[in-house]
């Protein structure tokens, strides 16, 4: 079964609270698929636009039909959360709430950046 990867990022600037994110998604052999940004967005931490970007980026592996997923991003903190960590901020709760649907008709979901936590 094929495997879609999946490259995530938030941005975020504390001077105007405002942020952006964008995803890419290529194949096994590393084809481009698609990918979405979004920008300007208002919102209140580095941490909402990064877990956005998972969000949309999710969203769209699943709208393409993917089953099995590898997703790449550089957010120790939103791969914890992925993998059933804690969130610890409610501006952010509700977002990684929102993550969970698209997660789960996925089959496999790895976050390679942090393979030594993946491993284990």
């Amino acid at each position: 079964m094929a495997i879609a990867k999946i490259n995530y990022h938030g941005a975020w600037t504390s001077q105007t609270l405002r942020g952006g994110w964008g995803w890419v998604i290529h194949d096994e052999f590393g084809s481009f698929k698609g990918a979405g940004v979004e920008g300007g967005v208002r919102c209140s931490l580095a941490l909402a636009a990064e877990a956005e970007a998972l969000r949309v980026g999710l969203c769209a592996g699943v709208d393409y039909g993917w089953q099995r997923v590898l997703l790449e991003s550089d957010s120790k903190l939103m791969s914890d959360m992925l993998k059933g960590g804690r969130c610890f901020d409610s501006r952010v709760e509700g977002i990684v709430y929102d993550i969970h649907f698209p997660k789960q008709q996925l089959q496999t979901v790895i976050c390679p950046l942090f393979l030594e936590q993946v491993i284990k």
